[in-house]
């Protein structure tokens, strides 16, 4: 072809403004062209656009199932903070329960009423005391107790086979676990009383051979139930309610009044 220098760079008008460099190939966009080709091999025209392919885990990371099984230490941090603020809780209000009772077996005893109002004879440093047992010392070993429980028995199986399974569960929990709960309630309670180490042990030689069988025959029936009949979404709760009761037996038993 023979290239003229009015031919050189010159595009026309009408060509050009219906071009983009998506459909337009290299010899269609050589200056040194007189006019414009269409791009028609397959090489020059444009990409089809594909989703991307589904890597191992990409989707399942914004799935509850996977989201709630795979907690984070901040997950994890929440959760045990949450129990510390039960338990102390639950293991206030059980001794105020029982300070309430004490003082009004007392006053049915005098045969008459007392002179001064609950909120007046209640011992807050008492109170105090149990409550920070449950969030410093039984909230934690509860919080690292129980996931170890579910790996030592695990609960398979249906009928005779479960119940066996909860059998045996609730029996390690109470043989491993219930005494080591019941010797740090009472040396935490009469230590911190008036920091007198032997007054502490001597004090736990006393109540662990009433305390213990209480403990046996409150939480074996209750963890009964709680692993075979009561629901997942209802534990909790259950729990939370047996736990004020018993959080009155302790406080009695820590005091010395009757339970």
């Amino acid at each position: 072809m023979h290239v003229t220098q009015h031919s050189v760079g010159m595009i026309p008008a009408p060509h050009s403004q219906f071009l983009t460099p998506a459909f337009a190939s290299p010899m269609a966009a050589n200056p040194f062209r007189s006019e414009f080709v269409p791009a028609t091999s397959k090489q020059h025209r444009p990409m089809k656009l594909r989703a991307p392919a589904a890597r191992p885990h990409g989707l399942e990371t914004f799935r509850p199932r996977v989201r709630t099984s795979g907690m984070t230490s901040l997950n994890m941090a929440g959760l045990l903070i949450t129990k510390m603020i039960t338990s102390m809780t639950l293991m206030a209000l059980g001794d105020m329960l029982t300070q309430y009772n004490a003082r009004k077996s007392a006053a049915v005893a005098g045969g008459a009423k007392a002179e001064t109002s609950f909120l007046d004879a209640w011992d807050i440093g008492r109170t105090a005391r149990q409550g920070m047992f449950g969030a410093v010392i039984a909230a934690p070993i509860c919080h690292l107790w129980f996931p170890m429980l579910e790996k030592l028995v695990p609960l398979t199986g249906q009928g005779l086979e479960l119940l066996s399974h909860v059998a045996e569960r609730v029996m390690v929990d109470q043989l491993l676990s219930g005494p080591v709960n019941l010797v740090l309630f009472l040396t935490w309670m009469s230590y911190l009383e008036d920091f007198n180490a032997r007054k502490a042990v001597q004090k736990c030689k006393d109540a662990m051979p009433t305390l213990y069988p209480k403990s046996l025959m409150t939480w074996v029936p209750v963890h009964m139930l709680t692993f075979s009949v009561v629901p997942d979404e209802y534990r909790v709760l259950w729990i939370g309610l047996v736990s004020i009761l018993w959080g009155a037996v302790l406080s009695a038993t820590a005091s010395g009044e009757s339970a």
